[in-house]
């Protein structure tokens, strides 16, 4: 009998049909926000700064991940585990090859398990007026200054100097001498040589276009009812997009919420048609950013009852001049 054991055990490593060889008894739990930016942090002692992020853990967790950002209030992710079907899989191959001892290593290291939910979504709310504030921390004490050592005598006393009345400034002439008068030569050629006119500014070009995304089951979602906004290319502008969506010239970001930005004033805010259609007109010639939303949250399809988002915000820079009408397309 104890032959027979160690033959079963040795077929299950050498034929790598244990779940815990194919799948490993570790897992990286992913997590994202609305805005992103947000820390984590688990009641199993893991936690990461700024979403989105991904830590690592076992197979066999449960715990409450709580999501914070300064000026939202927080949010809270329960998470537990269930067997995979990769996982369902593995054991049933242990049971065919490895017997009892390949189903005790699966279920001892949690290799037939999967995280749920994983990847995990949170849309961070706004803190209100009345919500607690997050604890200030109290800046250190000022320590007292030194104490000034006073002289063994008393000082001399010093004279005071007598006043000297500053000269008054020197009388302005009459009259102010007209400039020298500078002789310019006409050209070899002939008369005087006409200045070059001034470039022709427009102020009548447009910008239109459309904005979709593709879900995961191949749907198309348009901008719909969402808005556009269209905001000039600037210093504060271009740090602003090359650090929320990845590049000077653009990009995608998984967030909808837009957060107050210094230069909001500048900021033409337009509203996508049924057709998810959008127009600007009556710009001046320059570069313009153009961003726009696309909402799309829906069913994470394994039975957890949460949602899964999948829009986001997609920003492209556009350079129009010369009264044109430039078409654009958003999309990824």
């Amino acid at each position: 009998m104890k032959l027979g054991l160690v033959v079963s055990a040795s077929a299950c490593v050498l034929l790598c049909a244990c779940a815990s060889v194919t799948r490993g008894s570790t897992d990286a739990w992913e997590v994202n926000s609305d805005p992103i930016g947000a820390k984590v942090e688990t009641t199993n002692g893991h936690f990461c700064e700024a979403t989105p992020c991904a830590i690592r853990m076992s197979r066999k967790s449960e715990f409450v991940a709580t999501v914070t950002k300064p000026g939202y209030r927080p949010a809270a992710i329960t998470v537990t585990h269930k067997t995979a079907k990769a996982g369902a899989a593995g054991m049933a191959g242990n049971v065919l090859i490895g017997g009892l001892i390949g189903v005790g290593i699966d279920s001892a290291t949690g290799a037939t398990q999967d995280l749920v939910p994983n990847p995990a979504f949170v849309k961070l709310e706004r803190a209100g007026p009345y919500d607690l504030p997050a604890e200030v921390p109290q800046p250190e004490p000022i320590p007292p200054p030194p104490a000034v050592r006073q002289p063994a005598h008393a000082p001399e006393p010093v004279a005071p100097r007598p006043y000297t009345p500053a000269p008054p400034p020197p009388p302005k002439p009459a009259y102010a001498p007209a400039p020298p008068t500078v002789y310019t030569p006409p050209p070899l050629s002939g008369g005087p040589v006409a200045p070059p006119p001034p470039p022709v500014v427009s102020s009548s070009n447009i910008i239109k276009g459309t904005a979709f995304l593709r879900t995961r089951n191949g749907q198309t979602r348009s901008c719909a009812g969402s808005p556009v906004r269209l905001f000039p290319r600037g210093p504060s502008t271009i740090a602003f997009v090359r650090r929320a969506y990845g590049a000077e010239t653009g990009g995608f970001a998984r967030r909808t919420s837009w957060e107050p930005q210094p230069f909001d004033p500048g900021v033409t805010i337009e509203t996508c048609d049924a057709q998810g259609g959008f127009a600007f007109d009556r710009l001046p010639d320059g570069d313009y950013y153009v961003a726009a939303v696309v909402s799309i949250e829906s069913p994470a399809g394994d039975g957890g009852g949460y949602m899964v988002q999948e829009g986001g915000t997609i920003v492209t820079l556009v350079s129009v001049s010369g009264g044109a009408v430039k078409p654009i397309v958003l999309t990824r």
